[in-house]
């Protein structure tokens, strides 16, 4: 989790601006990083410095020595690009509800190694609002996939929204609905974890808006 970065991420993002991209559409979590963004940050220009001007190393061990961000050489095509974020967690940045605590175990991190993990994210966010005020750690969706819900909203100007609704609006369901009698729709295990963004209940509400009954096929 120490050493773990996102720069693949952001090797994607240069492939597709070279391609002529400008609007993304990044499902985020399941994550097995914990840098906040900044490995994929740093593939796209943005140059994470120490005390002495020079590159830190990626990961979460390297925001540990982060002293100042320099966005001189960051990827200008960046200023006219869309990003939109599916996120389904509403974790901040950092704290006990934060990526390191809750989700840190899950990626290998040692209780020893947790409270490292979160204030390294804290010094990110600490130096990223120097240099982009609107920048805020307490975001719910900041703490996604290791923190990479913060570097696209501090950063990119990137756009937290619940993925079941990004993909019901890619589909257009809210337009097929019109004229129907009912609504069915699914999942594999219906739960409690149903209601929480998860598509069936966001399919639901849509229909209940319109008053069509929805029924859902589950498999346990």
């Amino acid at each position: 989790p120490l050493s773990a970065t996102t720069r693949g991420v952001g090797e994607l993002i240069c492939d597709a601006l070279d391609r002529g991209c400008r609007s993304f559409l990044v499902g985020i979590g399941g994550s097995a990083t914990n840098d906040a963004g900044a490995g994929m940050l740093a593939a796209l220009g943005f140059r994470l410095l120490d005390g002495k001007g020079n590159p830190v190393p990626d990961g979460a061990a390297g925001l540990e020595q982060l002293r100042t961000i320099d966005c001189s050489g960051v990827r200008p095509e960046l200023a006219g690009c869309r990003f939109r974020i599916a996120c389904d967690v509403r974790n901040p940045l950092c704290g006990p509800a934060g990526a390191s605590a809750v989700y840190g175990p899950q990626k290998g991190a040692s209780p020893e190694m947790i409270p490292r993990l979160d204030a390294a994210l804290a010094r990110f966010a600490a130096v990223a609002g120097e240099l982009f005020p609107g920048c805020d750690p307490a975001l719910p969706g900041a703490g996604a996939a290791g923190g990479l819900g913060f570097g696209f909203a501090a950063l990119l100007g990137g756009q937290l929204r619940p993925g079941a609704d990004i993909v019901l609006e890619e589909t257009g369901l809210d337009a097929l609905l019109e004229g129907c009698d009912l609504c069915v729709t699914g999942e594999g295990r219906f739960d409690a974890q149903t209601s929480m963004g998860k598509a069936p209940a966001a399919v639901a509400a849509l229909a209940h808006a319109r008053g069509i009954p929805a029924v859902a096929l589950a498999g346990s």
